[in-house]
């Protein structure tokens, strides 16, 4: 895999993605728009998340190996987490000084199958369906995802600090945390909540303590958040209108106030988000073609012929 550029460049911007062909999805990186297979075409791959430290690149997602299979590539060699005979998958990174952090899925029973890694140790969280997302701050190790409620049959956002849950909802109706990113000493997390009047709201916890993006007159979702000095960003989609039609609208929240990226004429997600100086990255998909945005302007790294995703972005400076 190469991780050099070309010195005129300012930045390396990473994405994390899939193509498919032939009924089968390719993990795939592009860097700075060139693509670079993660594996063959005989296995179906998806690559969930990235990071980039000390020049190396990590990569986490799933393969179909037995049943899925949660996996790891540095520098483009993969490896498996799981033992390929429970349904397993890594859906974020985070490097901690030496330390590989990995949140994810590996299903126990029916309700529990919330795990992280830890340099390739699998630790179990109790009370946790599935890890989203996962980050550190000194030794502690903070995850978020979702347990399923005490009082019924639906899911509630938690945060795990070193492996202990917390939920950050009265479990009264269905939540969820997607993401989460630490800032100093504050701990944002991003997701949603179902209302009493059945509407889906965009929310922020920042130190536990809730923030409404929406007000539930449009469905949305949070799917990335990132913090840059006192800004807060948060990716994700919305239904194009009230009545929800089908079509979503990639969008992305800056403290508070609503971007799209899109107009109505397309189907469009933003899966991820990062920001470096007054840049901003977003991470998503464009009917069908794994895209970039950059500071509102789409960036394409597939044309067309097939359907991929772009899932997450990271982007490094190159001076």
């Amino acid at each position: 895999m190469t991780l050099s550029c070309s010195k005129k460049d300012n930045v390396i911007v990473y994405v994390a993605g899939y193509e498919k062909n032939d009924n089968k999805r390719i993990a795939i990186i592009w860097i700075n728009g060139k693509a670079e297979n993660l594996s063959d075409s005989l296995t179906s791959t998806i690559a969930n998340s990235i990071y980039v430290s000390n020049n190396n690149v990590y990569v986490v997602g799933r393969a179909i190996e037995g049943q899925y299979t949660a996996k790891l590539w540095i520098n483009g060699i993969g490896k498996s987490l799981s033992n390929g005979k429970t349904f397993a998958k890594a859906n974020s990174v985070f490097i901690s000084g030496s330390d590989i952090l990995i949140a994810g899925f590996d299903r126990r029973n029916l309700f529990d199958g919330a795990i992280y890694w830890k340099n390739d140790k699998a630790i179990v969280l109790s009370d946790g369906y599935e890890a989203n997302s996962i980050a550190a701050l000194g030794k502690d190790i903070y995850v978020v995802g979702c347990s399923w409620s005490d009082f019924g049959f639906y899911s509630v956002a938690k945060m795990w600090k070193n492996g202990k849950g917390i939920n950050l909802t009265d479990q009264k109706d269905p939540s969820w945390a997607n993401s989460i990113c630490i800032s100093g000493k504050d701990i944002y997390i991003a997701g949603g909540e179902v209302d009493v009047n059945g509407r889906t709201i965009v929310k922020i916890w920042k130190n536990g303590k809730a923030i409404n993006l929406t007000d539930g007159e449009f469905a949305a979702v949070a799917n990335s958040i990132y913090v840059s000095g006192d800004d807060v960003y948060v990716a994700g989609w919305r239904y194009k209108d009230m009545f929800r039609d089908g079509k979503k609208s990639a969008v992305y929240w800056k403290n508070g106030d609503l971007i799209q990226l899109s107009d109505s004429k397309y189907n469009t997600i933003a899966n991820s988000i990062f920001v470096l100086g007054d840049d901003v990255y977003v991470a998503g998909y464009k009917d069908g073609i794994a895209t970039y945005w950059k500071n509102g302007k789409a960036v394409y790294l597939t044309g067309g012929k097939h359907e991929a995703e772009a899932m997450s972005i990271y982007v490094v400076n190159n001076e």
